[in-house]
């Protein structure tokens, strides 16, 4: 079969209303399609998701495939198309997104003459409820300049997102890639196995990737993270065990930080998860056997979880608060969902809270969990004896000032 300089790997599930857009921006030139192959895998869609993608099919054999399976998760479609593809480099795309097709096309022409194994391109969040579009573009390399893992640091490598990266397909292949399937939240774990095993990094200046966020059933929606809040937690192990079993082959001690971080970024997330459970002994019960079950992989990452993890802290905090606060009356600092959140896991220990306070003026006045939101100004008026307990993630010094 002839090589083609990049495989676009397209997750498709019932997203007839989105795929035209999808595979239209990656109608490009002759001379690109020619360079390019589109592997629409389709999960066991039950709408017309495969009629739209075969219609690419047959207009454009040489580039688009459509493959079809049983339904197994994003992660499944990765797995899927690691095994089939053909380019020099990979890239994956959900079927509810696209790409900006004149960047696309210069990326293409890049990959062709690059040889760095991983490749980290700026991309576009697009905010479906107002259309507002945000820039994500958090990487301190000098564009253009191929850099050794030996040559990073943090100051010069935030946390990969999926959405940003390109990766030789030969990382992928010759290290026997598989993520988990039938769970949410694998693109971190795609992430991970390309980092675990890359020596060469290049940031490049081509902003492809749109990525839409607000849209309901979203993994990373409210409703999304309630139906699969524990599965980060089946990602981070995974990428907890691929690490133990190669932690003493990585030599270079910034990429041995780095892959903890990026577990712990994980990991952060699964304990925000941990709010959508159904009740607070459910949440108790699972923290305590997520902590155990990484403990058992790497004592030294739990080490380093329960130092560096603000989430994880404030967890084990937010538990030993009842019996601390027993018999007292409480405001809680913060209206948001973390503060909502805090709410129910207090409330349902029976902590007395009396109250919210929040910053925001358009929420004073109003109730939520059947109790008032008061103005910060109040506390010094009417709540001098009250324990304030504050939930929020962002100005928490200023608050307490």
């Amino acid at each position: 079969m002839d090589r083609k300089v990049l495989t676009v790997s397209i997750a498709a599930y019932n997203v007839e209303a989105y795929l035209e857009k999808t595979l239209s921006s990656l109608i490009c030139s002759e001379s690109i399609m020619k360079k390019i192959e589109v592997l629409v895998i389709d999960d066991g869609s039950i709408d017309n998701t495969p009629k739209i993608a075969q219609k690419y099919v047959n207009d454009y054999p040489d580039t688009f495939v459509l493959i079809r399976k049983e339904n197994g998760g994003h992660g499944s479609t990765l797995n899927t198309s690691v095994v089939q593809a053909r380019g020099k480099y990979f890239k994956m795309l959900d079927g509810d997104d696209w790409y900006e097709t004149l960047e696309f096309e210069k990326l293409v022409l890049e990959l062709e003459n690059r040889d760095t194994d991983i490749i980290l391109c700026p991309y576009e969040r697009v905010y479906v409820q107002n259309g507002s579009v945000e820039e994500v573009n958090r990487h301190s390399i000098e564009m253009g300049k191929d850099y050794c893992v030996s040559e990073l640091n943090d100051s010069l490598l935030e946390i990969i997102h999926a959405h940003e990266m390109t990766v030789k397909t030969e990382l992928l292949q010759k290290h026997d890639f598989n993520v988990a399937e039938r769970c949410a939240f694998t693109d971190d774990e795609y992430v991970f196995n390309a980092i675990m095993y890359a020596k060469t990094y290049v940031r490049l200046p081509y902003s492809v990737y749109r990525y839409q966020v607000g849209m309901e059933g979203q993994t990373v929606s409210e409703t999304g993270r309630k139906k699969h809040w524990l599965d980060a937690k089946k990602v981070v192990v995974d990428m907890l065990s691929l690490l133990r079993s190669r932690k003493e082959e990585i030599s270079v001690l910034f990429q041995k930080q780095y892959l903890y971080q990026f577990i712990k970024h994980t990991a952060d997330f699964q304990c925000d998860n941990f709010y959508y459970a159904d009740s607070v002994d459910l949440i108790e019960k699972e923290l305590r056997d997520f902590i155990n079950q990484m403990q058992k992989i790497d004592q030294d990452f739990v080490e380093f979880f329960r130092k560096e993890s603000y989430s994880y802290r404030w967890m084990q905090w937010l538990f030993g608060l009842p019996e601390k606060l027993n018999g007292k009356k409480c405001l809680i600092w913060g209206a948001g969902k973390y503060g909502q959140n805090t709410y129910r896991i207090l409330s349902e220990r029976k902590v007395k809270i009396i109250g919210f306070v929040d910053n925001s003026s358009q929420l004073w006045g109003k109730t939520l969990e059947n109790i008032y939101v008061i103005e910060p100004q109040t506390i010094k008026e009417k709540y001098t004896q009250e324990t304030i307990i504050v939930a929020v993630k962002n100005h928490r010094d200023e608050i307490k000032e």
